[in-house]
């Protein structure tokens, strides 16, 4: 569970990572509708996995509060 735990950790990380590059991109102002179109989809994705792993997360921390 401390490994599920610390790879959880990461992976919130990486998308975190990954939806601020996205917003950053949309919000030049030089994306196409079809590229908005596209990173919105991907933004829409990273959040719903955000909030999945977040959810394990928490159930993670509950079991093991130290």
């Amino acid at each position: 569970e401390k490994r599920e735990w610390e790879q959880l950790e990461k992976e919130l990380d990486k998308l975190a990572l990954d939806k601020e590059r996205i917003t950053i991109e949309m919000s030049t102002g030089q994306c196409s509708f079809e590229q908005l179109q596209q990173l919105s989809a991907q933004l829409q994705s990273i959040q719903q996995t955000t909030d999945s792993l977040e959810l394990r997360w928490l159930e993670l921390s509950e079991l093991n509060p130290g």
